[in-house]
């Protein structure tokens, strides 16, 4: 996210646009299933993961995005995530492209209603 965000992406869309740079790097299935496996009983581990939850929820709502939206947003960018870890009938490059570009198509059209 924070390459994203260096390249001036909001916050939100910095999320989206993560996940999808996060799916092409070919070590992310064998860090995410550690990284599972390791905060699974962890509570410690799960309180700083919905801390990052919180702040997504904090800086979506700074930057005016509908709490509906960015539920949305992060249940999606989750879900892909998960159906990578798990195997469990990922989307393929073309699809995660055109989930990503709809995300963001949402993110730009909201936005733009909010300044009108």
């Amino acid at each position: 996210m924070q390459q994203e965000l260096e390249k001036g992406s909001s916050y939100t869309l910095a999320y989206i646009q993560a996940t999808r740079t996060q799916m092409n790097e070919a070590d992310v299935l064998s860090t995410d299933a550690s990284m599972l496996a390791a905060i699974a009983n962890n509570r410690e581990a799960l309180a700083m993961w919905a801390d990052e939850y919180n702040q997504f929820r904090i800086k979506a709502t700074e930057e005016g995005v509908p709490q509906e939206l960015a539920s949305v947003i992060r249940l999606v960018c989750d879900g892909i995530m998960f159906a990578h870890l798990f195997d469990l009938d990922p989307p393929g490059e073309e699809e995660l492209t055109r989930v990503v570009q709809y995300l963001e198509a949402l993110l730009k059209k909201e936005k733009d209603e909010v300044e009108s």
